[in-house]
């Protein structure tokens, strides 16, 4: 035990005088564990005012951004849906942690003239019908763009092209950045 008097006391004072060590715990919080070798509650201090403390400010995650890299795809070609889905599963069960973003327009066969949008981060992806379907003429064309690190360029193009309804007529543009 490092304190020579009873902590049991609500009223216990942690400053100068107290013998054990406070680097430890935060006296201004009031919901904690720290164990010293015996049980005490910590009374409220009243001659301070909590609003003028400072919060202790977090310090910010830095990141190599030296190996994140984007990378964009248009695709001439309407995509398999079934082919397409199974594609990006894999690729998120395998990549999820190097993907940091994903987003893009896509074109499927056999949908009519409803184009569909997709966002992710990580394994997290929202897909549904956009709000606006292809107009009359326009090119029915997917675009694709993935931010992450350790991105394999040809993998992703191979891949998107072999989720083509029709891979032998489709053809797809990489958009490095």
């Amino acid at each position: 035990e490092h304190c020579s008097h009873d902590h049991t006391d609500a009223g216990h004072v942690h400053d100068e005088h107290c013998s054990h060590d406070h680097k430890e715990h935060d006296h201004h919080t009031h919901e904690h564990e720290h164990s010293h070798g015996h049980e005490h509650e910590h009374g409220h201090h009243e001659d301070h005012d909590h609003a003028a403390e400072k919060p202790k400010k977090k310090k910010k995650k830095t990141h190599n951004l030296s190996l994140v890299s984007s990378v964009g795809f248009t695709i001439t070609g309407l995509l398999n849906v079934g082919l397409f889905n199974a594609f990006m599963s894999g690729l998120l069960q395998a990549k999820a942690a190097d993907l940091y973003r994903t987003k893009g327009v896509l074109a499927f066969a056999d949908q009519g003239d409803t184009k569909f949008v997709f966002q992710g981060v990580h394994e997290q992806i929202n897909f549904g019908p956009s709000d606006k379907p292809f107009a009359d003429g326009e090119a029915r064309l997917s675009k694709m763009v993935f931010i992450g690190k350790n991105l394999d360029y040809e993998y992703l193009k191979e891949s998107l092209l072999a989720s083509c309804d029709e891979p032998s007529t489709a053809s797809i543009v990489m958009h490095k950045r």
